[in-house]
């Protein structure tokens, strides 16, 4: 099974630490979804803001897709060849160029990060280095633009960080992230710095998008669909989900949206579970103050099972939760749903990939 890749101390400070959005880099991040290549491709505009203690002429970001690039050495090849439809496909991040705000070439290089994780493979380049052309004190600004592409296992079922080629699922980490300053110092170790981002996705009209933002908006062009989408509050990372198989459902309480996507034929299911996570939301709230999210999207994985996932406003559930629940008594299973449900919705306070 392939770890997870967060220094858990690290997220604990990150997590718990307010952090003022004036001294927060901003993403500006646009792609477009290449079906035929699994891919997103595209650029991020990064105005960054060090926070380091002593000036620096370089900044760090990780590349975590390139820990699914490899397959793990010390098992037989059936076993990381499952869960995939054709083999073992990668995973993984590709920058090909860096440049300031004039568009001039920055040079950089990438590099082995330091992590946390037991996983000792596939991990020899998941941090970008971007050399400045001068170094920047505390405090002070430096606007570059990374052009990448980010290519999606093809997986099924897929839960996460993966494709069956209908559903496209990466719920943390798909883009070059800013590494996290700890003590008043880069570690260059796999950390992720809160930011502010807005967000543009091109995709074809069939899909649909879910995002962890708080504002989204959509168009049409032609055959061609853009979501664009934007953050109000720090996140770790932006989830994404782009389906062709799911249909949309909103639910608008006086201070939150619920987005949920699910199958077609689950629709019912759908607008029960809904009630559990408002209700779930509005208790955290009441309890614990407001979450920082003004939407929240609700996805129904296809993988089987009792089980979810969050990350920055975006919850995803096993298709158990919605088509296996009832199948020896209806609502026999109704306090493990919420609780499934409540349990999810708690990571959107705490938890890993919430900023």
């Amino acid at each position: 099974m392939r770890c997870k890749l967060f220094s858990v101390i690290t997220l604990m400070i990150l997590m718990g630490t307010f952090v003022p959005a004036s001294t927060l880099s901003t993403y500006n991040i646009s792609v477009q979804l290449y079906p035929n290549e699994h891919a997103l491709k595209g650029w991020e505009e990064v105005h960054f803001i060090d926070e380091n203690a002593s000036s620096v002429n370089e900044i760090y970001f990780n590349l975590m897709p390139n820990l699914l690039e490899e397959p793990n050495p010390k098992v037989p090849s059936f076993i990381n060849s499952s869960g995939y439809i054709n083999g073992f496909d990668p995973g993984y991040t590709r920058v090909s160029t860096v440049t300031d705000a004039d568009g001039a070439p920055l040079p950089f290089h990438i590099t082995r990060s330091i992590t946390y994780s037991p996983q000792t493979y596939s991990n020899s380049d998941t941090m970008l280095v971007v050399k400045l052309p001068y170094r920047l004190n505390r405090g002070e600004g430096f606007d570059l633009r990374i052009y990448f592409s980010t290519h999606f296992p093809l997986r099924s079922p897929v839960r996460d960080e993966g494709t069956d080629g209908s559903m496209y699922i990466w719920r943390f980490g798909w883009y070059p992230l800013e590494v996290a300053v700890i003590n008043g110092r880069w570690t260059k170790e796999m950390t992720f710095a809160p930011h502010m981002a807005s967000i543009r996705i091109k995709v074809p009209k069939k899909f649909d998008i879910a995002l962890g933002c708080d504002v989204i908006e959509e168009k049409t062009n032609g055959d061609m669909k853009i979501v664009m989408g934007r953050i109000d509050s720090p996140h770790l990372s932006i989830p994404i989900v782009i389906t062709a198989c799911h249909e949309k459902l909103m639910f608008r309480t006086p201070s939150t949206i619920f987005d949920v996507y699910c199958l077609p034929e689950d629709e019912a299911k759908a607008r029960e579970l809904v009630t559990y996570a408002i209700d779930a939301y509005e208790r955290y709230t009441k309890w614990f103050g407001p979450s920082g999210y003004a939407r929240v999207s609700i996805v129904e994985s296809k993988a089987a099972g009792l089980w979810g996932m969050a990350s920055d406003g975006l919850i995803l559930l096993g298709s158990g939760a919605f088509d296996d629940s009832d199948m020896v008594v209806p609502h026999l299973f109704t306090p493990l749903l919420f609780y499934l449900v409540a349990h999810e919705t708690a990571h959107l306070w705490w938890g890993i990939g919430v900023g």
